[in-house]
């Protein structure tokens, strides 16, 4: 067994051609240089051909580890499975959609190599669509140079749910798994974020504040379904779970709090809907209490009320909507009209 000091190591699941680049990518970044770096690819049973492309790269370069799951086991386990079948002291988790910078790699790989005693690096990304062509954000973190955390957990503080994302973070395998992340990372789409919160616990924290990955937006297909429940209930849930059990005295603040109340509201109906939403759940109290504190009376309400009365506000709402923007479009006919009226009689 090779002991490399880092290991890029890619969860796949039927993405062959976003795969194919991503590999490309990072080979002319790493061949012919003297890094001690590879690739573990962790198949989660994909059908498109991905294991002939990979074992076709493998006969060429041999720091490829190629695995295929049995069957498809989740997100969650296929990410657990790609670190764990990792190597290196440092595992950089990299979505099979996402692509990086050129000389990413080399600049990662000197910074561990420069700060081998981090728990966690945060990379910075650069939002993209599907096809590259257009960029969303140039930066998702506006920040002007790196930021060294002495006590790993302030980074979780500051950064809050920017952490989700696989593609941006690097971990220092020998802290990665622990009783919290393996009682949490499974099940709630968040794996990264609890396995982030783990290494955070133990060590020094690493925020690059360049944008040396590209983040693919609008390919989360998997991610839409879930999405009111993990951003709204799932995130939360962790970082509460994250204070108990480290026994943190700062709670974390919530951001984005309207977007985030929008999709709690989502999924309280679909919960509802589905005859799944139990107010005499405590749990749910605790947690709708303890990050949604300045709306609380409003959500204790909204848990209560039937599934009609959401229909009915945003209905209201609409027409609020609606209406103000015909009385906006009226008051500028209005005033164009006086304005050549004027204009005329002048001349």
């Amino acid at each position: 067994m090779n002991n490399y000091l880092l290991s890029i190591a890619i969860p796949t699941y039927n993405r062959i051609n976003f795969l194919n680049s991503l590999l490309k990518t990072l080979l002319k970044q790493i061949n012919k240089r003297n890094l001690s770096i590879e690739i573990v690819i962790s198949d989660n049973f994909s059908n498109d051909g991905t294991e002939g492309l990979i074992l076709e790269f493998s006969k060429k370069y041999k720091f490829i580890k190629y695995y295929k799951n049995e069957s498809n086991f989740g997100p969650d386990i296929n990410m657990y499975l790609a670190i764990k079948r990792s190597n290196g002291k440092f595992v950089w988790l990299l979505g099979d959609d996402d692509l990086v910078k050129e000389n990413a790699v080399k600049k990662i790989y000197e910074t561990i190599k420069s700060n081998i005693d981090v728990s966690l690096f945060f990379i910075n990304r650069k939002i993209v669509n599907i096809d590259l062509s257009k960029v969303f954000l140039e930066k998702d973190i506006n920040e002007s140079e790196d930021i060294i955390f002495e006590n790993g957990i302030d980074l979780a503080y500051k950064f809050y749910d920017k952490i989700l994302t696989c593609s941006c973070l690097v971990f220092n395998k020998k802290f990665v798994f622990g009783e919290f992340s393996y009682n949490f990372f499974y099940g709630l789409f968040l794996s990264p974020l609890v396995f982030s919160i783990e290494c955070l616990s133990k060590g020094k924290g690493y925020f690059i504040e360049e944008a040396l990955v590209l983040y693919r937006e609008g390919d989360k297909s998997l991610w839409i379904n879930f999405w009111p429940e993990i951003y709204s209930y799932n995130v939360p849930y962790v970082f509460y779970n994250a204070k108990k059990y480290f026994q943190l005295k700062k709670r974390f603040k919530i951001s984005n709090l309207d977007k985030r109340m929008e999709l709690l509201q989502k999924f309280i109906i679909n919960k509802k809907n589905k005859r799944e939403f139990n107010f005499i759940n405590f749990e749910y109290i605790f947690i709708f209490y303890h990050y949604y504190f300045n709306y609380w009376r409003y959500i204790f309400w909204l848990c209560l009320a039937p599934s009609w009365v959401y229909y009915l506000i945003r209905k209201i709402k609409d027409i609020f909507y609606f209406g103000k923007k015909l009385f906006k479009n009226f008051l500028k006919k209005i005033l164009k009209t006086n304005y050549h009226r004027i204009v005329i009689k002048n001349n």
